[in-house]
């Protein structure tokens, strides 16, 4: 897999893979730092997916680094070591977060899992799951100073691949926004994209 594309109703999901990338940047690019070889893949990662998926649309970013699509719609980046991910709606304000699967969650579990999540924690990739949903949460809302452990609650949703998250200071709201989350799980990565947004009437 070098490149997939994937649609959820009106959500727009292409993923590339970094070693695609890392060919087309010319050797010049390989011979600076470490940091800076993985910030220039980043960038030209994100510009062969807005190049190909969206030629005719230009990215921006607010004050906060949310991009968005000057023109209009949605739009979200996300990637991870292995692969780079752009999603874009006309309809829904969308996050996407990639994570690898690695024991580094462990190490953190007990700063993002709130009590409610841990009975459903069972494994590292559940737990990468919840993270990801987190941190597409943050770009959905434009918010960094979300608690990840307070502030937020992931649920399962109606199958292995659906999850839902609500903001745990709104549930209180007769009409409470529940957003509904898809995973996949690519090359030892997951990857998490916002699909809908419910009211809880």
């Amino acid at each position: 897999m070098e490149n997939s594309f994937h649609i959820f109703n009106n959500v727009f999901l292409a993923i590339v893979e970094v070693d695609a990338i890392k060919q087309d940047i010319p050797q010049k690019a390989t011979e600076v730092t470490r940091a800076s070889l993985k910030r220039t893949t980043e960038i030209e990662g994100v510009k062969s997916l807005m190049n190909k998926y969206l030629p005719n649309k230009t990215l921006g970013y607010n004050r906060n680094g949310k991009p968005f699509i000057q023109e209009g719609g949605y739009i979200s980046i996300s990637h991870s070591k292995s692969l780079i991910g752009l999603a874009w709606s006309s309809e829904l304000n969308i996050g996407l977060d990639i994570e690898e699967i690695t024991q580094k969650i462990e190490k953190i579990e007990n700063r993002f899992l709130h009590p409610a999540e841990k009975k459903i924690a069972i494994n590292q990739k559940v737990k990468t799951i919840i993270w990801c949903i987190k941190e597409s949460m943050v770009k959905i809302l434009d918010n960094k100073s979300i608690n990840f452990k307070e502030n937020l609650l992931v649920m399962t949703g109606t199958n292995a691949h659906e999850w839902k998250c609500v903001v745990l200071d709104q549930i209180e709201n007769k009409n409470h926004s529940i957003y509904i989350f898809t995973t996949l799980e690519i090359k030892n990565n997951i990857v998490c994209i916002h699909t809908k947004t419910e009211l809880n009437k």
